[in-house]
């Protein structure tokens, strides 16, 4: 069984980065990111942590009282 036929014109390889291309590139790999230049997301909202982790609790706690109490 042979691979279908191609469509379209015959694509050729991709040139090289230009030194410009490259510079560019490494300059973005090195920049800061966005968030990372705001600083830690948790400073400005301290209760967002502890109020998941006390979520998780709860709905543990939750789940073993109903299943104790059922038992």
């Amino acid at each position: 069984m042979s691979a279908p036929p191609r469509s379209g014109p015959a694509r050729r390889p991709a040139a090289p980065p230009t030194s410009q291309e490259v510079r560019l590139a490494r300059r973005n790999e090195r920049a800061p990111s966005e968030k990372a230049a705001k600083g830690y997301v948790h400073q400005r909202q301290p209760w967002v942590l502890p109020a998941y982790a006390g979520f998780i609790v709860l709905a543990a706690v939750a789940l073993g009282v109903g299943l104790w109490l059922t038992h």
